[in-house]
C-alpha cells in the first residue's frame, strides 16, 4: 500500500524466493522495470487471506484466556468506562432463563418487568468509584491477564455492609489495634468510607443500561456477598484514569 493510499492496490506475484531470513524477492505482475520497482520502495505489504472457517476459529480459541489484555473482551478500558455508574443487584432466587431475558430486554422497563414476573427484585447498594487493574493484583504474563479487573464499589447509606472490618488497618482488637487505640477516633472519622469490589467478570454482570443521565450496572451477587467481602477504609486515591493507586 502507498503511503498516500487510504487502501492497498492488488499485485498477483509471478515467482518468488527468500534471499535472507526475512527477505523475499518476488517477480510482480506490472512491474517491468528496476524504475517500477523503485518506485515501490517503502510501500506497506498485505497478504490476502482466505476467512477462516468454523474449525479454524474453534482451533485459535482452544485454551484462549477470555480476559487476555489483548483482546477487547472485558478490558480494563471497558471497567473505566462505566465509572460513576449506578450498581444494582438482582435480589431473589432467579433462573438462567431469567437472566437471559432480563439481559435481552430492550429497554430498562421491559427488563424490571422480566424480574417482577420472576419474583425477583433490584437493590441500588452502590456507586462505580474505582478500577483496581488485573496487575496491581498479579503480574500480567506474556501480556495476559492473570487476574481479573476489580470494581470498587462505595457502598451507599441505606445498605449495610464493611461495619467493623477496616481495609489496610490493624484489627482493633489485636495488639497493634488496641496499642494504637484505633477504636477511639476511627469510627467517626469522615475520611472512611465502606466499599466492596467486585471481579469484573460476565458471570457477575447480568446487564448494563445507559442514558443521559448515565449508566447502571446490574449484578448478580450472592445474597451474603456484600455481607462477606465489604470493607471500612479511607478514601482511596484515584488517578486521572479512574484507577486506584494501591
Amino acid at each position: 500500500k502507498s503511503p498516500h493510499r487510504r487502501f492497498p492496490r492488488p499485485f498477483r506475484i509471478l515467482t518468488g524466493k527468500r534471499v535472507q531470513r526475512r527477505v523475499y524477492a518476488l517477480r510482480l505482475h506490472g512491474v517491468e522495470s528496476p524504475e517500477e520497482a523503485v518506485a515501490l520502495r517503502g510501500y506497506k505489504v498485505f497478504v490476502l487471506e482466505a476467512p477462516p472457517t468454523a474449525a479454524d476459529k474453534a482451533k485459535e480459541d482452544e485454551g484462549m484466556d477470555l480476559y487476555d489484555a489483548g483482546t477487547t473482551k472485558f478490558h480494563t478500558r471497558d471497567a473505566l468506562g462505566l465509572l460513576g455508574s449506578k450498581c444494582v443487584m438482582i435480589t431473589g432466587n432467579v433462573s438462567e432463563e431469567t437472566l437471559g431475558s432480563f439481559a435481552a430486554a430492550e429497554s430498562p422497563k421491559e427488563a424490571q418487568e422480566v424480574l417482577t414476573e420472576a419474583g425477583a427484585g433490584l437493590q441500588h447498594f452502590g456507586n462505580l468509584s474505582a478500577v483496581v487493574p488485573d496487575y496491581k493484583i498479579s503480574r500480567r504474563h506474556r501480556g495476559r491477564k492473570a487476574a481479573h479487573d476489580l470494581l470498587d464499589i462505595t457502598l451507599v447509606d441505606e445498605v449495610k455492609g464493611g461495619e467493623g472490618k477496616y481495609l489496610f488497618e490493624p484489627d482493633p482488637e489485636s495488639p497493634n489495634g488496641k496499642a494504637l487505640q484505633m477504636d477511639n477516633w476511627r469510627t467517626g472519622d469522615p475520611d472512611f468510607e465502606r466499599v466492596v469490589y467486585v471481579p469484573f467478570v460476565p458471570d457477575m454482570i447480568a446487564r448494563v443500561d445507559a442514558d443521559r443521565a448515565g449508566s447502571t450496572v446490574y449484578f448478580t451477587l450472592s445474597d451474603d456477598y456484600l455481607k462477606k467481602t465489604s470493607f471500612s477504609c479511607r478514601k482511596r486515591i484515584v488517578d486521572e484514569r479512574g484507577l486506584l493507586v494501591i
